[in-house]
């Protein structure tokens, strides 16, 4: 992303690990980038804190990954990255 222009996309694609954890946490940092596109495609819950909310003006795009993802499964955003 670069701090010229209005429509800057960072995207994230949370695939699946090797790990045995149930939940997956991530801060997102993108700089200037105004959209964020985020795609689960893995099998764990997930929270996503975005570092660098204050410059997400467009839009934030939330989808999975076909075959991907669990019934009931969620990402949460109610975070915050203070103290980080």
């Amino acid at each position: 992303a670069v701090d010229t222009g209005t429509s800057d996309t960072v995207a994230l694609t949370i695939a699946e690990g090797l790990n045995t954890d149930p939940r997956f946490n991530v801060t997102l940092t993108t700089g200037a980038a105004e959209n964020v596109t985020i795609v689960d495609a893995d099998s764990e819950n997930n929270t996503v804190a975005l570092g660098s909310v204050a410059a997400h003006t467009g839009t934030v795009t939330i989808g999975t990954a076909a075959g991907a993802g669990k019934v009931g499964g969620f990402i949460n955003f109610d975070t915050t990255t203070v103290g980080a």
